[in-house]
């Protein structure tokens, strides 16, 4: 299993060696594969597929999932996830120090922090390449966990590709709502809200959509909605895992 571990202090600084940095960097070049002749289909999603927010409490072990599906016919090469953590969403969430870890079943990983944003990570995954072999070997995770210690909104979104990939679907994106302890997990989360991330139709609890507000998605529908959309794109991914 390869695993890069990071360090958030209370507030927003992260401590990172640049040595270990450069290291993971040139992991990420040395894992790259020629191109194949043959193209393939992956499929991504983060948190579950049927919703892409996780309730969480305050002092609670957090854990993201990111799963990458390589849909076939052919081996998946140079797979790689590239994106952003953002403890600052919605409020500074702080975190414990020393809980933040990135691991991922193959292949390696690094993050930074912005140096305008110190408290949104940047970095990404390098899975390198990816059988298919359904069900023995066609899929890579990336789990991301953490300690919480305020109250907010996480927010983590990534950008899948491979060297070889005809078409890349789903959304890698995970929303943490997280209250403190006593409060109902979500806040308002039994209120939803249609909004439009980039192109895409998300149901999303009204606790986080004022996150999406400031990063330019734009509400669809105000008066509510459910997660048959999302639920839609669940069945297809579960298909893929059979």
């Amino acid at each position: 299993m390869g695993r890069v571990s990071t360090l958030l202090d209370v507030g927003t600084s992260i401590k990172l060696a640049a040595s270990a940095v450069a290291v993971a960097l040139l992991a990420f070049g040395a894992m790259a594969s020629p191109a194949s002749a043959e193209d393939t289909a992956l499929f991504g999603w983060c948190a579950s597929l049927d919703d892409p927010v996780i309730n969480a409490e305050v002092g609670q072990e957090v854990t993201i999932p990111c799963t990458v599906v390589n849909d076939g016919p052919a081996e998946a090469e140079g797979v790689s996830i590239d994106g952003e953590i953002r403890f600052g969403f919605e409020g500074l969430v702080e975190i414990k120090p020393g809980s933040l870890s990135v691991s991922t079943t193959q292949g390696s990983c690094v993050f930074f922090p912005d140096p305008i944003v110190p408290s949104t990570l940047q970095g990404g995954c390098a899975l390198g390449d990816i059988a298919f072999d359904p069900p023995i070997a066609n899929e890579a995770v990336v789990t991301i966990k953490f300690v919480p210690t305020t109250s907010g909104t996480v927010a983590a979104h990534f950008d899948l590709s491979a060297k070889n990939a005809s078409s890349v679907e789903g959304d890698m994106l995970a929303e943490v709502i997280v209250s403190a302890p006593g409060e109902e997990p979500g806040g308002d989360n039994g209120d939803r809200v249609l909004v439009d991330h980039k192109g895409k139709e998300l149901c999303l609890p009204k606790a986080a959509l004022n996150g999406h507000l400031k990063h330019g998605d734009e509400v669809i529908d105000e008066e509510g909605c459910s997660d048959t959309a999302q639920g839609a794109v669940g069945a297809r991914g579960m298909a893929h895992r059979r």
